[in-house]
C-alpha cells in the first residue's frame, strides 16, 4: 500500500489538532460557567431591612456611630447602607440561584426583629 506523508493526511497531526480544539472548547465553556456562577447583582431591600442590618452592625461594632446613609439603586430602591465608621453593606445575590432565599424575619431560629429592637425573644411572650 502507498503511504501519504503530507501534513494534511498525517494521522498524528490531525488527532492532535482535534484534541487541541476540544480542549479549547471545553476550557471556554468552563470559564463561561464559572463567570455566570460568580456574577452577582444588587438586590433591593426595604427600609425595614436596611434599619435591621444597620442595627445588627451597630450592635456588633459596639455602637460605632449614630448615623447611616442608605445606599440606593438607580431605580431609587434601597440596596444597603453606609455607616459613619466607613462600613458599607450592599445586599447582593448570585445572578443564577436555584436555592430558595430564607425569610428575613428568622435566620437559624433567631428572631431578627426582636434582636434589632433589643428585646430578647424569651421576654416577648
Amino acid at each position: 500500500m502507498y503511504l501519504c506523508n503530507t501534513q494534511l493526511h498525517n494521522g498524528e497531526n490531525m488527532i492532535t489538532e482535534i484534541l487541541f480544539q476540544i480542549a479549547i472548547a471545553s476550557a471556554s465553556i468552563m470559564a463561561a460557567a464559572i463567570l455566570l456562577a460568580t456574577t452577582k447583582k444588587d438586590v433591593p431591600m426595604t427600609r425595614k431591612e436596611v434599619n435591621l442590618f444597620y442595627a445588627l452592625h451597630k450592635k456588633a461594632s459596639n455602637g460605632c456611630s449614630h448615623k447611616m446613609q442608605p445606599v440606593t439603586m438607580k431605580t431609587g430602591e434601597f440596596a444597603g447602607f453606609q455607616c459613619e465608621c466607613g462600613y458599607r453593606y450592599v445586599q447582593k445575590r448570585p445572578l443564577f440561584s436555584h436555592a430558595a432565599k430564607a425569610p428575613l424575619e428568622t435566620i437559624n431560629g433567631y428572631d431578627l426583629a426582636a434582636y434589632a429592637g433589643h428585646v430578647p425573644t424569651s421576654a416577648k411572650s
